[in-house]
């Protein structure tokens, strides 16, 4: 693997552009320094320095593509998931493996932390499963906890609300759930609107918006707070393909967008008006993840296409 450090001065142009294998799933650390890859190639994951874009190390250990990696509240440990129906926990500071986590009937296509520590994956076995377990005095070694059933199709995406009452996930049956996550857990609501596969969902920073992401080529914006008869979501829509990922700004008013096979690889929303922001162009035509750094100063692009893969890295004025 190579970076290139591009210096982007005044124009739109990546300030870093770290070249590897097709690049399906990226995650910042907490404190933002580290930058995470999920790559294609060999069931690899990637740590790249955030400010200087170079490689700090390889991880490897899963058998086929990493479709899903997530950092732990502490950013101590990273969960991958993949083709190999595993979720594999990693020791930051080291690389060595702490445990590997099995149950799903097929491969693990998002993964979650709960601000206690707990862990919800989804899976192309269209359940969520849900982790956790005792904290010893190095490490919290989990079990499987209980599995939420609901989707007619793979689930693609999960994430906790701020909050940590509510989970969300998005599937390729086009709905949208939100399940209740104090007492007994249920799925409280169904959010339907896409007219194809939902691909990813993320919380705005208030917990009150579900951004979600559809292969129909539209974002929807879903009021959490709605009765069920007003459920009418904002839509945003430009795309001529696939909308593969969708993150908010930590400030709530910016969403970013990853497109598949566009001559903008990311495209930045206005949340409160709707309209585009900005079209970022990449090196790379099949954008599959997008994230912010927790300070809102760059968004991350993770991608591939017939040029192999990058992690692009742009910095966000406010």
């Amino acid at each position: 693997m190579r970076a290139e450090i591009v210096d982007i001065a005044d124009n739109q142009e990546w300030f870093h552009v770290l070249r590897c294998d097709h690049v399906n799933a990226v995650a910042f650390s907490p404190d933002g320094k580290i930058v995470a890859s999920g790559q294609d190639n060999g069931g690899m994951v990637t740590l790249w320095d955030t400010m200087t874009g170079r490689e700090i190390r390889g991880i490897q250990g899963h058998e086929g593509a990493i479709m899903a990696i997530a950092f732990n509240p502490e950013g101590t440990v990273l969960a991958s998931g993949g083709d190999d129906r595993t979720i594999r926990l990693w020791d930051v500071a080291t690389g060595i493996p702490q445990q590997t986590l099995t149950g799903h009937e097929d491969y693990v296509s998002s993964i979650a932390f709960h601000p206690t520590g707990l862990i919800a994956s989804g899976s192309g076995d269209k359940t969520i499963k849900v982790w956790g377990g005792l904290l010893y005095p190095r490490r919290r070694l989990y079990r499987l906890l209980m599995t939420l059933v609901g989707h007619a199709d793979e689930v693609t995406s999960v994430a906790f609300s701020p909050d940590s009452a509510r989970l969300a996930s998005g599937s390729r049956d086009t709905t949208v759930r939100l399940w209740g996550w104090y007492g007994a857990i249920k799925n409280e609501r169904t959010l339907r609107g896409h007219v194809g596969a939902v691909l990813s969902v993320s919380y705005s920073p208030d917990g009150q918006i579900v951004a979600s992401s559809s292969a129909d080529e539209t974002i929807k914006l879903w009021s959490v707070e709605a009765t069920r008869d007003e459920h009418d979501p904002r839509t945003l829509s430009r795309y001529i393909d696939s909308v593969r990922s969708v993150a908010f700004h930590p400030n709530g008013q910016i969403i970013a967008a990853a497109n598949f096979r566009d001559d903008y690889p990311v495209t930045l929303w206005d949340v409160r008006t709707g309209r585009e922001l900005r079209s970022l162009t990449g090196n790379s035509d099949e954008a599959a993840s997008v994230a912010f750094s927790p300070d809102g100063r760059v968004v991350a692009c993770g991608a591939g296409g017939r040029f192999g893969g990058s992690i692009e890295l742009l910095r966000v004025e406010e």
